[in-house]
């Protein structure tokens, strides 16, 4: 049985910004970067790579805040290259009528080779006819 002072000193050894540290990760908050989870967290990237090397349990959440901050960001490439993102405004006699909905080639062009890369990475086919000749150290040093 776990006692109150068992729990209470289990509670004390996880630093209070870890828990923020990990939203502003899985969400992407702060640029969904280390540096940024930290700074949302107010902590330095020295105590965050500290407590990851001894505590597996963070890792692990670590690893999960990361991929769920990495679908973060994908889910807005995806909706700047398909549903498109209000863009440049159309003037008419100096009044604004209309904005004209922009699309991201590139970031399609990125999901694309994530999603299906062998059809959309980019390949190189290198052919060789000939021979080919192997020198010895001897003779490569004469």
């Amino acid at each position: 049985m776990v006692d109150a002072k068992t729990t209470k000193q289990r509670t004390r050894r996880i630093p209070p910004w870890c828990g923020e540290f990990l939203r502003a990760l899985a969400t992407a908050e702060g640029g969904g970067t280390i540096t940024g989870a930290c700074a949302v967290a107010g902590v330095s990237r020295a105590a965050v790579y500290a407590r990851r090397d001894k505590d597996p349990g963070f890792a692990r959440r670590w690893d999960d805040a990361w991929d769920q901050g990495t679908e973060a960001v994908e889910a807005e490439a995806h909706r700047r290259a398909v549903v498109g993102y209000p863009g440049r405004p159309v003037t008419y006699q100096g009044e604004i009528v209309a904005e004209i909905t922009e699309y991201s080639d590139t970031l399609m062009l990125a999901l694309l080779k994530a999603r299906a890369p062998a059809r959309y990475r980019e390949r190189q086919d290198i052919h060789h006819s000939g021979a080919v000749a192997h020198l010895s150290a001897a003779e490569l040093s004469a």
